[in-house]
């Protein structure tokens, strides 16, 4: 009999210890995750500013725009894209960027790529973006939404190195450095039918 007793003690003692360290990693799991969900709703309020700026400035008339100010290399707006912009916003803008690429003359293109920053460069005197931050996140949106087909500068050995810098604009861990124009993309679906 006792023998059995000190065996039920030490099973106690045995789920005891267990049940302590079963609660210790739930009140740590739980404070991860309360963390986890505080660094997602700060994410999710910058996403939002950097959104309602996109939209507002895409209202925004052109004479009331401001002029465009001095940018870091280091992005202040959140690295993952924002949504919200109203399809017709990032249509037109789409279009903008289009009509911009058209206009570009052989020094601006690698082939049948154009380089992004003469075309920001363009679509900022005619005001149809206010900096450079403000054509980056109108630029992730088209992407995202399959508006844009945009690529890195993979030869650059065989392209200017100063139109590969002013033409670099990062989203999260991507870097896109040319815009394949509408024309060209329906091209080589031809050419691949």
């Amino acid at each position: 009999m006792t023998r059995h007793s000190d065996q039920r003690k030490a099973l106690e003692r045995k789920h005891a210890r267990q049940r302590e360290a079963l609660l210790a990693r739930q009140a740590q799991a739980r404070r991860r995750l309360e963390r986890k969900q505080a660094a997602e709703l700060e994410h999710l309020a910058d996403q939002l500013t950097c959104e309602t700026q996109a939209i507002q400035a895409c209202h925004e008339p052109r004479s009331t725009r401001r002029e465009p100010r001095a940018f870091s290399r280091r992005s202040s707006l959140p690295a993952a894209p924002p949504r919200g912009a109203t399809p017709g916003d990032v249509q037109q803008f789409a279009d903008m960027v289009e009509a911009a690429a058209e206009a570009q003359p052989a020094s601006a293109r690698f082939g049948e790529q154009v380089f992004l920053g003469p075309i920001f460069e363009l679509m900022r005197l005619r005001h149809e973006v206010r900096d450079r931050e403000h054509f980056r996140v109108l630029l992730q949106i088209a992407r995202q939404r399959g508006l844009l087909q945009l690529s890195r500068a993979d030869l650059v050995s065989a392209m200017d190195p100063s139109l590969v810098r002013a033409s670099e604009f990062r989203d999260l861990n991507a870097t896109w450095h040319l815009l394949t124009p509408r024309l060209s993309r329906a091209r080589a679906l031809r050419v691949k039918r």
